[in-house]
């Protein structure tokens, strides 16, 4: 047997201590990256409220905001939020600029409601009503499958990728839809009517769509006196 005498015996003491110091200080390391990254994580999934700028080019428009049964005189500039619905009055012409670029021109004794204002890092999601008048819609590319761009009526629904196309809508709630530029898919009564370039639909209330067929391309001129 061997007399260890005073010699020190070694121990795992000093191994052990640094081990815990690893530890701990790789768990301040992941709490400290897990803070860095779960708000950049939540904040590339959290949608954020959008809003669109009104300029009129001719005439006059009024406003109404959410919530609000009054309406106000509209001013090129002003900057509108979902739930505002803008008419354009007689002779008159107004264009609605979002977020993404994309651009809605309203003619004379149009009526538009902004249903829908949103997008985070990846998708977007833009949502109009229209309940009277004319529209001229030039749609960005929308790249993301989860992203869009619809315009609803009383009787039809024109959803679309990144196009330009017309909408009308007569005081019976009848709808006509025009494809200028890419693909429009209409839907009413459960049924979806894919309208090409030069092709138009046209959709009475509680109907199905009229089967497209050939129009003739025009301008969109407004009709300022």
């Amino acid at each position: 047997m061997r007399n260890t005498g005073d010699r020190p015996v070694k121990t795992k003491t000093g191994f052990r201590s640094k081990t815990r110091h690893y530890f701990l200080t790789l768990l301040v390391t992941v709490a400290v990256m897990a803070g860095l990254v779960m708000p950049n994580l939540a904040a590339a999934s959290t949608p954020l409220t959008s809003d669109c700028t009104l300029t009129i080019l001719g005439g006059a428009a009024e406003v109404q905001t959410e919530g609000s049964a009054d309406w106000t005189a509209g001013q090129s500039g002003e900057v509108l939020s979902a739930g505002a619905t803008v008419k354009t009055e007689e002779n008159s012409q107004a264009v609605l600029t979002f977020f993404d670029g994309s651009v809605v021109d309203l003619d004379a004794g149009t009526e538009l409601q902004i249903k829908e204002l949103e997008h985070d890092r990846t998708t977007k999601s833009i949502v109009l009503v229209q309940w009277l008048g004319t529209t001229w819609n030039h749609v960005t590319k929308l790249i993301d499958p989860n992203s869009q761009y619809h315009v609803e009526t009383p009787s039809a629904c024109a959803m679309v990728r990144g196009t330009i196309f017309v909408v009308t809508v007569d005081q019976a709630g009848a709808t006509t839809e025009q494809t200028v530029k890419g693909l429009v898919a209409v839907t009413a009564a459960s049924q979806v009517v894919d309208v090409s370039p030069g092709n138009a639909t046209s959709v009475a209330p509680g109907e199905k769509p009229a089967a497209p067929s050939a129009y003739d391309i025009v301008q969109f001129t407004p009709d300022i006196s």
